[in-house]
């Protein structure tokens, strides 16, 4: 139904009829929006790329892993998630301090390379838009923000 690149791709729908029909529609969308919730592991140093700067967190969530027969959470896992903030959102990301729970809206990104040792690496980070504190004031300044007036 959807294949993983390129190309347009159709979807099956159920129309509002009394009787279940399918009809194929063809998009061509691609959505990459990531909406995360965290808790602030490490804050890294703001750094100078040309005209701009970066800031780069390291985050993690808690999740229950296993649960017993009444649903008591008897094994916790984690998810540890690297997140790259550009410009203003870096200068507002350094204010942040560990263990302060966050909400992270940005997008995906991916990038491969290879080690000192010759081995491939990779990495799937957050490149982050927004960063908002769960307690107090928001800590971090929109990167690309809409002009004003726009309706979305």
């Amino acid at each position: 139904m959807f294949p993983s690149r390129g190309g347009s791709r159709s979807a099956a729908l159920v129309g509002p009829s009394s009787s279940l029909s399918l009809r194929r529609i063809e998009y061509n969308i691609r959505i990459n929006s990531v909406l995360f919730s965290a808790k602030v592991h490490q804050v890294g140093e703001v750094k100078k790329v040309g005209e701009s700067s970066v800031c780069t967190l390291r985050v993690h969530q808690n999740y229950a892993k296993k649960k017993d027969e009444q649903g008591n959470v008897t094994e916790w896992g984690t998810e540890w998630v690297n997140v790259e903030c550009w410009n203003r959102a870096a200068e507002a990301a350094q204010r942040l301090e560990k263990k302060e729970e966050v909400i992270i809206e940005g997008r995906l990104a991916y990038s491969e390379w290879k080690s000192k040792d010759g081995g491939n690496r990779s990495e799937l980070k957050i490149k982050a838009s927004f960063i908002h504190r769960t307690k107090s004031q928001p800590a971090a300044a929109a990167i690309d923000q809409p002009p004003s007036g726009v309706p979305f």
